[in-house]
């Protein structure tokens, strides 16, 4: 079953309810974002959610924090013997992900069902 469209007026909305999660990001990832983007991210985590789909769609762009809050929950989702996995990252965010190295490291998609059919 594909996600819901993300919905700018609820950001940070949950929009699948079971395993895997599917969840959208909006906005840019800079400061206080980012520091919010890690709280949800730990807040999923803490209540057992070990597939994570990162809707980046609506990401215009990330900075190193950003990088760093993807990458630690990439990580910590693995030790725990779930998956991290990212949709639609798109312009300067896809290029910032690949001049990291992080596309290759990190499963992304482009199609949201094949995303999910993926887990």
């Amino acid at each position: 079953m594909p996600f819901r469209a993300y919905n700018a007026q609820q950001p940070w909305r949950g929009i699948r309810k079971r395993q895997p999660r599917a969840w959208a990001v909006p906005g840019s990832r800079g400061g206080e974002d980012n520091d919010r983007l890690a709280g949800e991210l730990r807040r999923l985590f803490d209540a057992g959610t070990r597939k994570l789909l990162v809707n980046l769609g609506g990401v215009t762009k990330i900075d190193s924090s950003g990088i760093s809050t993807v990458v630690r929950s990439f990580v910590e989702l693995e030790h725990s013997g779930g998956s991290l996995k990212l949709l639609l990252p798109a312009g300067r965010v896809r290029q910032v992900l690949s001049t990291a190295r992080l596309l290759a490291a990190i499963p992304t998609f482009e199609d949201e069902a094949t995303a999910l059919a993926s887990f």
